[in-house]
């Protein structure tokens, strides 16, 4: 899943990303139970992981370590519900949901402390989005990046895609059904939900 930068609307056509061009693109890490590691009601903050070093639906494998995040921190924190284009339905969903406080690249995993808007910001879906991490009912959540340098060398056992090696983090979304599959927590998989719904609903709900 790649989109070029230059994307005219939210329908832009998808492109492949080559290790020449400048492009970006989206992957939704493979969730866990601990994703989410501590919440902060009061400040509304969920410190959380964002990306893990593992092989994803694609084959790929994106390096941790190669995270490049100062830019990002620095200049447009922004936390977007599915990167505001998929779910993009009204104003609601295209604006930011959160900002970043922190991103902490380690050896295997990237994560962050995010700290949602609420009805301070009349902005009652990111209050919700809020919530529904908070109770554990949301745990993914996925990253939009540019891609520095890659390879078609493996890092992973099972890799059969290419290797991003180095990549610069445009902005991080939250996101409850992810295309990739294994990003559907665990926890949100062991839930009674209501009579006849299902986690299609949930997504319905959110959008």
């Amino acid at each position: 899943m790649a989109t070029d930068l230059r994307r005219p609307s939210f329908n832009a056509p998808r492109v492949t990303s080559t290790a020449k061009a400048t492009t970006w693109k989206t992957q939704s890490f493979h969730s866990r139970p601990d994703a989410v590691k501590a919440v902060d009601e009061k400040n509304r903050t969920i410190e959380h992981l964002v990306s893990t070093q593992t092989v994803d639906r694609t084959g790929e494998v994106v390096r941790s370590r190669g995270a490049k995040v100062d830019v990002y921190l620095r200049n447009n924190p922004v936390v977007f519900w599915n990167h505001s284009e998929q779910w993009a339905r009204g104003l609601e969903h295209e604006l930011p949901i959160a900002r970043s406080l922190d991103v902490h690249v380690g050896d295997v995993e990237v994560s962050a402390l995010t700290k949602f808007a609420g009805l301070d910001q009349m902005h009652p879906f990111a209050a919700r989005v809020f919530l529904l991490y908070r109770d554990r009912f949301l745990n993914s959540w996925s990253i939009g990046f540019n891609t520095i340098k890659d390879t078609r060398d493996k890092i992973l056992a099972g890799q059969t895609g290419r290797s991003v090696w180095d990549w610069e983090m445009l902005e991080y979304s939250a996101c409850g059904l992810p295309a990739e599959q294994n990003s559907i927590t665990q926890f949100m998989k062991s839930l009674s939900l209501p009579d006849g719904a299902t986690e299609v609903d949930l997504g319905k709900a959110l959008g």
